[in-house]
């Protein structure tokens, strides 16, 4: 079962100008412009990677480390599903987005599996 972004987690990213990224082969947090990132719905999140590429089914963690008043931290462990460029979800993600669809490397749908 995931767990769920409530209203105050979703204010909070937004807040966000940074996201850190560690996958789960690598102790490295990568850091990324909060723009690749897109709450989808409270279980799930886009993303795009310009980076290198990034495994189906591996576990990732999102970072948030901009102190708010209201929180000073927010950690998510999510899954990773790499979503097809021939599919509509594909194309449906990337408009969420103000990229350059060539730079683009992977779109990620992120589900939710556990926040701290």
């Amino acid at each position: 079962m995931s767990e769920q972004l409530s209203k105050l987690h979703v204010r909070f990213i937004q807040t966000q100008k940074k996201l850190y990224i560690q996958r789960d082969t690598s102790a490295k947090e990568e850091s990324l412009p909060i723009a690749q990132l897109y709450v989808k719905d409270n279980h799930n999140f886009y993303m795009i990677n310009q980076n290198d590429m990034i495994q189906d089914g591996s576990t990732l963690s999102l970072i948030f480390k901009e102190a708010t008043p209201a929180l000073n931290t927010l950690r998510s462990t999510a899954r990773v599903q790499v979503l097809d460029k021939e599919s509509e979800d594909y194309e449906d993600a990337l408009m969420f987005f103000n990229t350059d669809p060539h730079e683009v490397k992977q779109v990620l749908l992120l589900n939710i599996l556990e926040l701290s």
